[in-house]
């Protein structure tokens, strides 16, 4: 716990560019419990490839990241929590929280986090970062790519209990490999 109350993560947000909400997501985690160069994440990270059509004679290339081979290497001891039938959610979140584990939880966009494309407009399901929790304040810390960067903002307990409940699913919970080197990709 810090001297304001927060307990958790305080996840360094990747901001220089965004590719998709779970790359941004794994590539912020990353950066915030390892010395990685931000040139490891703008190098190498990218595999082209391409399909052709041959009715129609077209062909396209596509650039696909190679996220989930970083995150397999940085995300370690995956659970899954059915947070939808919780009837404890905001002690359940807390609960990983403090065993150290950062917890991906699928949220509707619709209960979620208001200054977004999608908040409070779309019934989206999507994912989000929980990094930390504030009781004084009754408040999670969700990362979340805002109106123009990925950043943190605040939720309180009950309307993220509320975003949690509409997405209808399981969620991942995470111990961050402090020891990532990347060298193995």
């Amino acid at each position: 716990m810090d001297e304001k109350g927060y307990v958790g993560l305080k996840i360094t947000p990747m901001q220089e560019f965004w590719v998709d909400c779970y790359t941004t997501a794994v590539y912020s985690m990353l950066l915030t419990c390892n010395k990685i160069d931000k040139e490891y994440i703008y190098n190498n990270r990218y595999v082209y490839f391409h399909d052709v059509n041959e009715k129609k004679n077209l062909g396209r290339i596509y650039i696909k990241t190679r996220t989930q081979e970083v995150a397999d290497e940085l995300l370690t001891e995956k659970e899954e929590h059915d947070f939808v039938s919780d009837d404890h959610f905001a002690e359940s979140m807390k609960k990983y929280i403090d065993a150290g584990k950062t917890v991906m939880l699928g949220i509707d966009m619709f209960y979620g986090i208001e200054d977004t494309s999608k908040g409070h407009k779309h019934h989206i399901k999507h994912p989000v970062v929980v990094a930390g929790y504030d009781d004084s304040k009754k408040e999670f810390a969700v990362m979340e790519t805002g109106s123009t960067v990925y950043m943190e903002f605040r939720m309180s307990y009950e309307d993220l209990e509320r975003a949690a409940k509409g997405y209808n699913g399981v969620s991942c919970i995470y111990r961050i490999n402090s020891h990532f080197s990347g060298k193995n990709l």
